[in-house]
């Protein structure tokens, strides 16, 4: 529930001339009331560190799995101020759980972005790339359907390029079993893994028509 907020200000001095301006950075820390995370289509615990989600959980904890496209960003402040907030349009290309029209966008919104040199930044919390290719194991909102949110924080994307797919939390692979359940994965780790898409596809078509059972 701790986000880090920070403005930056440049601060100018004409009565001092040959000076050069320098620039001044404050930084913030803000406390978000988990009452007013609730409302967000994000998940409602944010921490520095959370629980591993095997690849079967994410397959069970998502509305829709796709892969898909990254085309723009725009972060903007919530309604009530009390947050920032990152708006990205994904296009699907293949959907693999659920139900979304391949080639139109969808809108997911995620916690942290910039607005006006004010910034809200969540370690662990997922980012993108406009361009990218992505695979996302989606949520969609319990009040509003249209609103989506990314399952697991960073755990629920895996970046594409070519036919290599790889995790962006850092978990490896090997957990459809389930034998990691009980794993700590601290957020903000940059490694990653890479594995063949068609493989992972595979897996999780597997595991969707498995759950389905």
């Amino acid at each position: 529930m701790l986000g880090r907020l920070f403005r930056s200000a440049r601060a100018n001095s004409a009565a001092q001339q040959g000076q050069t301006h320098r620039s001044h950075s404050r930084w913030f820390l803000a406390t978000l009331l988990c009452s007013a995370l609730l409302s967000l289509p994000v998940a409602p615990t944010l921490a520095t560190s959370m629980r591993e989600l095997t690849l079967k959980e994410l397959v069970a904890q998502a509305d829709l799995i796709a892969l898909g496209r990254v085309y723009t960003q725009q972060a903007r402040f919530r309604d009530d101020r009390s947050a920032i907030v990152t708006d990205v349009e994904f296009q699907p290309e293949q959907v693999l759980k659920g139900i979304a029209q391949v080639n139109n966008s969808l809108v997911i919104t995620h916690l942290g972005g910039e607005v006006d040199g004010i910034g809200l930044q969540i370690p662990g919390e997922v980012s993108f790339q406009a361009g990218e290719s992505t695979l996302l194991f989606l949520k969609r909102s319990s009040t509003d359907p249209t609103q989506l949110r990314v399952v697991g924080m960073s755990q629920g994307k895996y970046h594409v390029e070519g036919t290599e797919v790889y995790s962006n939390s850092g978990h490896g692979w090997a957990n459809a079993d389930g034998t990691t359940n009980d794993a700590l994965v601290e957020q903000g780790n940059d490694n990653s893994e890479s594995q063949s898409l068609a493989d992972f596809i595979a897996e999780i078509q597997s595991l969707v028509t498995e759950l389905a059972r």
